[in-house]
């Protein structure tokens, strides 16, 4: 019987969890090259990472880091997504499980930090 009750309460937050995860918003390259959406998407990973999150990974190809599209595509999402996830951990309206997301990056200091 414990094991149910114990499963009725983890189940919602995990599903809690899986909604706080961001995602690039591609919609703001979609009309870029493949190239540079490509890197977009691997920098706006990286930027998560560098902003605090802990369910990211760093993401950064090395031999395409050449292709200038690729290239830049990667530091506007670096750039973007480091700022938007320090963004929401600043926010006083966050609720539920994104408060555990953000927790590392109040502890440290970096929700202040100035670009």
């Amino acid at each position: 019987m414990l094991k149910i009750s114990t499963l009725m309460i983890i189940l919602p937050l995990l599903g809690a969890c899986s909604a706080v995860l961001m995602i690039p918003d591609m919609e703001l390259v979609k009309d870029e090259s493949a190239a540079y959406q490509d890197g977009y998407k691997a920098g706006c990973s990286s930027g998560f990472v560098a902003g605090g999150s802990l369910v990211h990974k760093f993401k950064r190809d090395g031999a395409r880091l050449k292709e200038a599209d690729y290239n830049q595509g990667w530091k506007k999402g670096y750039r973007q997504c480091k700022s938007d996830f320090r963004e929401m951990c600043k926010s006083k309206a966050i609720i539920s499980k994104a408060d555990l997301y953000c927790a590392d990056v109040k502890q440290q200091g970096l929700h202040k930090e100035e670009e």
